[in-house]
């Protein structure tokens, strides 16, 4: 078996304006999501990400990547949702270039040492996401 590959570092901004850089966040396992508010199955599967964030506690990053909107499309539409993990931007789609996104929502698991382990396309239920970052992290 290969050794898994090495996430591809990025540094974008949360909703605050804060930046973020995706090394920053080694030691922990992340749950990757690429993402955007007109993408209904994007929308369908957040519930179930709150459910897996709460269960995860502080032993998983949650990370969503929202693709080329701007942050009043992004707040307005998460405003009240209580949806409490990191939310970034990409305005410009670079990050989901270089991560090869060619359909949303994709979830992607990177170990705590930065290693890509597992991607999954398409929208997923609670079961469904707990089952993947699980066997993303085996």
């Amino acid at each position: 078996q290969s050794p898994a590959s090495m996430a591809t570092d990025f540094t974008l901004s949360d909703l605050n304006g804060n930046v973020i850089r995706l090394s920053s966040l080694r030691g922990k396992p992340v749950l990757l999501n690429f993402w955007a508010t007109w993408c209904g199955p994007c929308v369908a599967e957040m519930p179930g990400m709150q459910q897996l964030h709460q269960e995860a506690g502080d032993q998983v990053h949650f990370v969503c990547v929202n693709l080329r909107e701007s942050q009043t499309i992004i707040s307005g539409f998460l405003g009240g949702k209580g949806y409490n993990w990191t939310f970034l931007m990409d305005p410009s789609g670079d990050v989901a270039r270089v991560y090869e996104i060619s359909a949303i929502p994709t979830t992607i698991v990177i170990s705590s040492e930065g290693h890509l382990k597992a991607r999954h396309v398409g929208s997923m239920n609670h079961a469904a996401m707990r089952a993947f970052l699980e066997d993303g992290l085996r």
